[in-house]
């Protein structure tokens, strides 16, 4: 409730009563002879207020979207803007005003707004650029612990069905490979998934791992070798395939 009432206060009241003084001011001071420069002044103040005011409250929403980078950039550009437009208005008005045309003072106000859209603009693309390709690089990591992790369920199942048959399959060659696959898997770059090869071969990696986990389930313990000698040539295949994969995504 509170935080609702500094919000009003600091959002609407506070700009609304900054305007209206701001109105009460210039038009206590209005000369005689008010042409169209102090009433373009005083639009151009209050406008002015309007920006910066609603320009404060955008930096008070947080959002995901938006990087503390670009907040900064557009900040700095923001300040200047007010900076340079509310000082080449009191310069033209006191100094400049017998030695300029109207047109000039209202074109160098054009230019120095169109500035501050293209910084704008340009910040805003880049920045746009900068997350997608976070959130894209974001989703590679994911699909990397993905792969990993299910690996991993893998080798413990693998293992776990060697204890059911009372052998100790930690130090067996086919299990020692296989925590050798997972390793080069974990340490894969994100670009490699940019690659569909690349995530179908994983996919396959996956596929054929639990075909030879359920086939140990299976097997008397007579075959276990067997099996091992099968599980040690899948991950020495796959390791093989793992190479070649980050080779070819760096290439």
């Amino acid at each position: 409730m509170a935080n609702s009432r500094i919000s009003f206060v600091s959002n609407i009241l506070i700009p609304i009563l900054t305007g209206i003084i701001t109105l009460v001011l210039f038009l206590l001071f209005r000369p005689e002879n008010a042409g169209a420069l102090f009433y373009t002044n005083m639009i151009y103040t209050l406008l002015l207020e309007g920006f910066l005011f609603g320009f404060l409250s955008l930096l008070q929403k947080e959002s995901k979207n938006i990087s503390g980078a670009f907040y900064s950039i557009i900040s700095v550009g923001a300040i200047y803007y007010i900076i340079f437009g509310s000082g080449w208005m009191i310069a033209y008005s006191l100094l400049l005003t017998a030695i300029l045309s109207y047109k000039v003072y209202i074109a160098v106000h054009s230019i120095i707004f169109l500035l501050f859209i293209i910084v704008g603009s340009i910040v805003t693309r880049t920045d746009n650029s900068y997350h997608e390709k976070t959130e894209e690089q974001t989703q590679q990591m994911r699909s990397i612990r993905f792969y990993t992790e299910k690996m991993n369920q893998l080798a413990s199942k693998y293992l776990q069905q060697g204890i059911d048959k009372d052998t100790d399959l930690s130090q067996w060659d086919g299990y020692k490979v296989l925590g050798t696959l997972i390793t080069k898997i974990n340490h894969l770059t994100p670009s490699i998934f940019r690659n569909d090869m690349a995530v179908k071969q994983l996919s396959n990696m996956l596929e054929n791992c639990e075909k030879i986990v359920a086939e140990m389930e299976e097997v008397p313990d007579s075959d276990l070798n067997m099996i091992d000698r099968k599980m040690k040539r899948f991950a020495s295949n796959a390791i093989d395939e793992i190479t070649l994969l980050r080779n070819l995504s760096r290439g």
